[in-house]
């Protein structure tokens, strides 16, 4: 759905971990209200009508780790979800990975998010962190099935 809103640019500068935290995240955005000859002019923003979810058409996963976990964490995480994706979503729609390290992060820590787009446009979700106490592959299997739960819900937002 386009919603006709202010441009919002947003960039991760530095994610942050638990218990230290300390992540940085730098967001710009268009004013809702312009400028005109120096007065603001109000400018309102339409509603939103979000009735049909469409079919999931794409799945996109990513899967990251940083500071002194390996690589393979996010390996053994997208896989996880993957094969639980395979079975509860879709068989025919082979997800998109992207295995990230992160090398801008403040401690050690992992995470996953996993995006479903519908053929109206809309975005579903489904997210996990990592912890010592979880297994990566358990992490990976908590993302996909928090959306695929959503999914079975039938709603357009998650």
């Amino acid at each position: 759905p386009r919603f006709n809103l202010p441009l919002i640019e947003h960039k991760v500068l530095k994610r942050g971990y638990f218990p230290r935290g300390g992540g940085e995240v730098q967001v710009r955005t268009d004013p809702v209200y312009p400028q005109q000859e120096g007065q603001q002019v109000p400018k309102s923003i339409p509603p939103l009508v979000l009735t049909d979810r469409g079919n999931v058409c794409e799945l996109y996963i990513r899967s990251h780790h940083a500071g002194k976990l390996p690589k393979y964490v996010a390996i053994d995480m997208a896989k996880a979800a993957k094969s639980i994706l395979s079975e509860k979503v879709s068989r025919s729609i082979i997800p998109k990975v992207d295995i990230v390290t992160e090398t801008q992060a403040q401690g050690s820590g992992s995470g996953i998010i996993i995006v479903a787009k519908t053929s109206t446009g809309c975005l579903l979700a489904g997210s996990a962190l990592g912890s010592p106490k979880k297994r990566a592959k358990d992490v990976g299997k908590e993302a996909a099935l928090e959306l695929a739960s959503t999914l079975q819900d039938g709603g357009c937002v998650d």
